[in-house]
Protein backbone atom coordinates (compact mmCIF):
# COMPACT_ATOMS: atom_id res chain seq x y z
CA UNK A 1 0.00 0.00 0.00
CA UNK A 2 1.74 3.02 -1.23
CA UNK A 3 1.23 6.59 1.56
CA UNK A 4 -0.70 9.42 -0.63
CA UNK A 5 1.10 12.78 0.58
CA UNK A 6 -0.45 16.15 -0.26
CA UNK A 7 1.06 19.17 0.35
CA UNK A 8 -2.03 21.43 0.80
CA UNK A 9 -4.70 20.95 2.94
CA UNK A 10 -7.43 22.24 0.47
CA UNK A 11 -6.19 19.91 -2.73
CA UNK A 12 -6.29 16.15 -2.80
CA UNK A 13 -3.60 14.27 -4.60
CA UNK A 14 -6.28 13.88 -6.97
CA UNK A 15 -7.20 17.35 -7.64
CA UNK A 16 -7.73 17.81 -11.36
CA UNK A 17 -7.32 14.64 -12.71
CA UNK A 18 -9.03 14.12 -15.62
CA UNK A 19 -9.15 10.10 -14.47
CA UNK A 20 -10.18 10.33 -11.06
CA UNK A 21 -13.05 7.65 -10.08
CA UNK A 22 -16.35 8.40 -8.70
CA UNK A 23 -14.76 8.37 -5.11
CA UNK A 24 -12.14 10.02 -5.51
CA UNK A 25 -14.46 13.18 -7.07
CA UNK A 26 -16.76 13.13 -4.64
CA UNK A 27 -13.99 13.07 -1.56
CA UNK A 28 -12.11 16.11 -3.50
CA UNK A 29 -15.57 17.64 -3.51
CA UNK A 30 -16.03 17.35 -0.03
CA UNK A 31 -12.55 18.51 0.89
CA UNK A 32 -13.07 22.21 -1.55
CA UNK A 33 -16.88 22.44 0.43
CA UNK A 34 -15.38 21.81 3.85
CA UNK A 35 -12.23 24.09 3.11
CA UNK A 36 -14.05 26.80 2.04
CA UNK A 37 -16.60 26.55 5.14
CA UNK A 38 -13.71 26.36 7.22
CA UNK A 39 -12.06 29.24 5.69
CA UNK A 40 -14.10 31.88 4.15
CA UNK A 41 -12.34 35.48 2.32
CA UNK A 42 -12.54 38.12 4.65
CA UNK A 43 -14.86 40.02 1.80
CA UNK A 44 -17.40 37.32 2.62
CA UNK A 45 -17.35 37.90 6.83
CA UNK A 46 -16.93 41.50 6.57
CA UNK A 47 -13.73 41.62 7.69
CA UNK A 48 -12.34 43.45 5.00
CA UNK A 49 -14.98 46.53 5.32
CA UNK A 50 -13.88 46.25 9.07
CA UNK A 51 -10.20 46.67 8.09
CA UNK A 52 -10.53 49.35 5.46
CA UNK A 53 -12.42 51.10 7.71
CA UNK A 54 -9.19 52.27 10.06
CA UNK A 55 -7.37 55.04 8.55
CA UNK A 56 -3.17 54.18 8.82
CA UNK A 57 -2.00 57.91 9.41
CA UNK A 58 1.82 56.66 9.60
CA UNK A 59 4.29 54.23 8.21
CA UNK A 60 5.18 52.05 10.36
CA UNK A 61 8.53 50.93 9.67
CA UNK A 62 10.00 55.32 9.44
CA UNK A 63 6.42 56.87 11.34
CA UNK A 64 6.25 59.39 8.49
CA UNK A 65 3.01 60.28 7.93
CA UNK A 66 3.33 60.61 4.19
CA UNK A 67 1.21 57.70 3.10
CA UNK A 68 -0.67 56.96 -0.04
CA UNK A 69 -3.32 54.30 -1.11
CA UNK A 70 -1.54 51.90 -3.15
CA UNK A 71 -4.06 49.24 -4.25
CA UNK A 72 -5.93 45.97 -2.19
CA UNK A 73 -4.53 42.50 -1.29
CA UNK A 74 -6.33 39.32 -2.96
CA UNK A 75 -8.22 39.67 0.40
CA UNK A 76 -9.71 43.09 0.03
CA UNK A 77 -7.65 44.87 2.42
CA UNK A 78 -6.65 48.15 1.34
CA UNK A 79 -3.35 48.90 0.88
CA UNK A 80 -0.49 51.77 1.41
CA UNK A 81 2.64 52.66 0.23
CA UNK A 82 4.72 54.76 2.10
CA UNK A 83 6.13 58.31 0.46
CA UNK A 84 9.35 58.18 2.47
CA UNK A 85 11.09 54.69 2.97
CA UNK A 86 8.56 53.00 0.08
CA UNK A 87 7.56 50.19 1.99
CA UNK A 88 4.11 48.71 1.38
CA UNK A 89 2.24 48.24 4.17
CA UNK A 90 -1.89 47.69 5.01
CA UNK A 91 -4.49 48.17 7.91
CA UNK A 92 -2.84 44.74 9.67
CA UNK A 93 0.43 46.53 9.63
CA UNK A 94 -0.95 48.56 12.69
CA UNK A 95 -1.55 45.43 14.82
CA UNK A 96 2.29 44.61 14.64
CA UNK A 97 0.90 41.19 13.56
Amino acid sequence: MTKIVSKSRRRTPWSGARDATALQAFIDECTQSNYQRRHPKPTETGEADLLNSFDVVECRHCGRPDIQRFGYTANGILRHRCKGCGKTLHHLDRYHL
